[in-house]
């Protein structure tokens, strides 16, 4: 059995609310409709197991009782149903501790899976808004990846390293990476974990291709005929160390 909240001035707004809780089936015994000044005094006189608030435009005025709502103490989860379009406004919304988010113009069904999820203390969110969250997340994700992706020279620890990333680039076995560095093969894997923490990349292929985007791979002219890196004099250096 469920207590709600309904944080609007319109009695037609918590009305509605009611009939598609009551078709749904979702056993709200109770419901207290409070306008955006006196939700506060409501909450102090019952507990209620979700609340709905109605937000008509997202400004200031209109987001007051949201804010105001989530942080009083034993505050229910919130189910924000947004006139203004959720898929802009909507992260908003869930930053100011909305538990759920859905259009004014979502569909009775939705409305009810919505206020269901909530009264569960889960998330609903709209498809729409949905869609702009995760492109929010990518492109967060992007730009932490290409942060992260700082140039490979700068992120190791030492010339040996270095010389390791651009032997891996070029796909040298294990074997032949100890023998030309003089290290043992466990020393060999320690070293390559200790650069993938160091450059904060997954594995060993991210390894490879940023070694190539940022041109740390040398032309294979300048490879001695034993695998190893030619410095003889007169052969382009490349920059490489020759430690």
């Amino acid at each position: 059995m469920y207590r709600l909240l309904i944080v609007d001035r319109r009695p037609l707004f918590a009305d509605g609310i009611r009939r598609i809780a009551d078709d749904a089936g979702l056993a709200v015994t109770e419901v207290v409709r409070a306008g955006p000044a006196d939700f506060a005094q409501a909450l102090a006189d019952t507990a209620f197991d979700a609340a709905v608030v109605s937000i008509a435009a997202p400004n200031a005025l209109g987001i007051e009782p949201l804010r105001r709502l989530t942080r009083l103490p034993g505050a229910p989860p919130v189910l924000v149903v947004s006139g203004p379009c959720e898929s802009v406004h909507g992260v908003r919304f869930l930053r100011l501790g909305a538990r759920s988010v859905i259009g004014a113009q979502a569909s009775p069904q939705e409305i009810a899976a919505a206020l269901a999820r909530t009264l569960a203390g889960r998330r609903h969110v709209s498809a729409a808004l949905a869609d702009h969250l995760v492109a929010h997340f990518v492109a967060h994700v992007v730009a932490d990846r290409e942060q992260k992706e700082i140039g490979l020279r700068d992120a190791v620890a030492s010339d040996a390293q270095l010389r390791m990333i651009q032997l891996l680039a070029l796909g040298k076995p294990m074997e032949v990476i100890c023998n030309l560095l003089r290290i043992s093969a466990e020393d060999a894997r320690a070293q390559r974990r200790e650069i993938l923490r160091r450059t904060g990349l997954a594995d060993e292929q991210e390894l490879k291709r940023c070694a190539f985007e940022q041109q740390l791979v040398p032309d294979r002219r300048a490879m001695a005929v034993d695998g190893s890196l030619d410095n003889r004099p007169g052969r382009p250096s490349h920059g490489l160390p020759t430690r």
